[in-house]
């Protein structure tokens, strides 16, 4: 009897994991922001390839340039949308007001940044204003998961009462058919 109890446990613990799994994947796919979600985490490389140019002795001009101008358009992207990158955009006022600062920081440090790609005076000040965006990109990368998490729980929510109200209308049904029968 004890390894009945145990399979069944066991039978019904691996079922919920894989209810669970599957669940999550559908989120996850059905998530509107998710090319977004994404589309954040890959600035950190951006940022990340920048800094590598301006620490470097001979500053590749020509690849930073490309690399700030692919950075710009994405955020712009996110905060607007931008369909050649799949990019939706968000009214989601948190993450609008941290699209907005980023910009704003950004456009306040583009100049430091410069500097240290012409003159190699600046670098320091230069890597730590990239830094300092990558700090704020990942607040927003931790803000996009945050709205995913909520989004997943909301989904979810909807979920059970959908299959509450199902099951409450399927068995009211079945009492009708059954008065009907009798």
């Amino acid at each position: 009897m004890k390894n009945i109890k145990s399979l069944l446990l066991l039978v019904g613990l691996i079922s919920t994991s894989i209810t669970t799994y599957a669940d999550d994947y559908a989120l996850i796919n059905s998530y509107p922001l998710f090319t977004d979600m994404k589309t954040v985490s890959k600035q950190q490389t951006t940022l990340e390839h920048m800094s590598n140019i301006v620490m470097q002795e001979n500053k590749d001009q020509e690849t930073f340039q490309k690399l700030e101008a692919q950075f710009e358009q994405t955020i712009e992207g996110l905060a607007h949308g931008d369909k050649a990158r799949e990019l939706k955009g968000t009214n989601i006022s948190e993450l609008r007001r941290k699209l907005s600062r980023i910009q704003i920081f950004w456009k306040k440090e583009k100049t430091t940044v410069h500097n240290a790609l012409t003159n190699n005076r600046d670098s320091e000040q230069a890597l730590a204003s990239l830094h300092k965006l990558s700090i704020k990109i990942e607040q927003l990368n931790t803000l996009y998961k945050k709205s995913y998490t909520r989004y997943k729980q909301r989904s979810i929510l909807g979920s059970i009462v959908k299959r509450h109200m199902n099951t409450k209308e399927a068995s009211t049904q079945q009492i009708l058919v059954l008065n009907t029968i009798q």
